[in-house]
């Protein structure tokens, strides 16, 4: 469980992930048992889409083990940490060490917010679009550490909290410079794949077209 894990003075140049796409918010109570968990979960509900049938896919599919909080809390623990350079009259930062990461669109603010509490900046994001008529689906964010940001490699419990999207907007706006954006429309209105999707995807991927 990476929530969890230690690697002492190890830090890595390029972090991925893909967090679940399904909130999950428990609902837990205590006890006074000293022979029992001080605290155990009475009630899972998921907030976005179904509870899977499958012991394999439900961890995959639903945050029984943290969302985008998680994901960005540990690649801000190992992360490679920013260089800085100091001259007489300057003093600059630099880091080339980056984590990438695919998110639910509808959860957007979370990474805004997730990105914000440990110290990522987000320096790219890529909207997908299903279809042309269709809203965003999902959407990848490349993200460094702030030069004066970042979090400490101690082991704390991660909770998932929404915050109104616009505030949020507004906090990212103050906290990173702006991303570059870019959108990609997978297939058009008669569900063929766009050139877009050819020639910036599939022919990265040495995918000939259909």
């Amino acid at each position: 469980d990476f929530r969890y894990v230690s690697l002492e003075n190890r830090y890595f140049d390029l972090i991925t992930g893909t967090p679940p796409y399904f909130r999950v918010d428990f609902h837990t109570t205590t006890t006074t048992d000293t022979t029992a968990a001080a605290r155990f979960v009475k009630k899972a509900v998921i907030r976005q889409g179904g509870m899977p049938t499958s012991k394999q896919s439900a961890p995959a599919r639903c945050e029984f083990r943290g969302g985008i909080e998680a994901y960005c809390q540990a690649a801000a623990r190992f992360l490679r940490p920013t260089t800085t350079t100091t001259t007489t009259t300057t003093t600059t930062s630099s880091s080339s060490s980056k984590f990438v990461v695919c998110e639910n669109w509808l959860n957007h603010s979370r990474v805004l917010a997730a990105a914000k509490k440990y110290g990522l900046q987000i320096i790219k994001r890529v909207e997908v679009i299903g279809r042309q008529d269709k809203d965003t689906l999902f959407a990848v964010y490349v993200m460094q550490k702030q030069s004066n940001g970042g979090t400490n490699r101690n082991n704390n419990n991660n909770n998932n909290k929404d915050e109104d999207d616009t505030q949020v907007e507004q906090q990212q706006e103050q906290h990173n410079d702006d991303p570059v954006i870019q959108r990609i429309t997978v297939r058009d209105l008669n569900g063929q794949w766009t050139k877009e999707y050819e020639s910036k995807v599939l022919a990265t991927m040495g995918i000939p077209p259909g």
